[in-house]
């Protein structure tokens, strides 16, 4: 996946501040307190988070089994420094690769900023849905947040970097529709819930 690479130790230094304290409240108009919110009344002591940028909304939640996944070796490494004091494991993979997940089960899972990452439409993404149920435990809760597409009201610099990062290929989410995203959600869990804050769309299932 292309949109992966972007993900240098450069881009990661200035990460929080360009995207979690700008973009997420400027373009998307959705707060990082709210992202940050969701994990905290989320996360379970044994939790895996999927796309883990630098570990920044991992960080105030004290967990017992902590794991890291994603593509990227530098944002494995970032985030496995940032919180070392949870002695998290780190695991490099693909998340559309079944095969490449640690073995679970876990009590929750992050996924938080990924989607919009993906190739393809929510058809396709959908997979992420089957093979992380897969490693989820019964009670357990996915959650997490995404970016849709273009939309009548988002705003001037939300559309700027929506082309932007569609045309370089950093994301793929031009035909992300909530619409979606909640029917590749039931596809795979019967309990689920999308909320709309801004332009992105929070989102939690629990595997029954």
């Amino acid at each position: 996946m292309p949109g992966q690479a972007v993900y240098t130790p450069t881009i990661l230094a200035v990460y929080d501040t360009a995207v979690l304290r700008l973009s997420q409240p400027l373009a998307w108009r959705c707060p990082s307190s709210r992202i940050l919110s969701l994990y905290s009344s989320m996360m379970s002591a044994d939790h895996l988070d999927v796309g883990v940028g630098t570990g920044y909304f991992l960080r105030r939640v004290p967990v017992s089994r902590l794991t890291l996944f994603d593509m990227n070796p530098n944002s494995l490494r970032v985030a496995g420094r940032r919180l070392r004091s949870f002695s998290p494991t780190l695991v490099q993979g693909n998340v559309l690769s079944l095969a490449d997940l640690p073995a679970g089960p876990f009590g929750s899972i992050g996924l938080n900023c990924l989607l919009h990452c993906l190739p393809g439409s929510f058809a396709d993404k959908g997979v992420v849905f089957a093979n992380l149920r897969a490693v989820m435990r019964p009670g357990a809760w996915l959650f997490g947040s995404t970016v849709p597409g273009a939309s009548p009201d988002q705003n001037l610099l939300g559309r700027a970097i929506l082309r932007s990062y569609n045309r370089r290929g950093i994301w793929s989410n031009l035909s992300d529709t909530v619409s979606g995203l909640r029917e590749a959600l039931g596809q795979h869990f019967s309990t689920f819930e999308v909320e709309m804050v801004g332009r992105s769309a929070l989102f939690r299932a629990r595997c029954d």
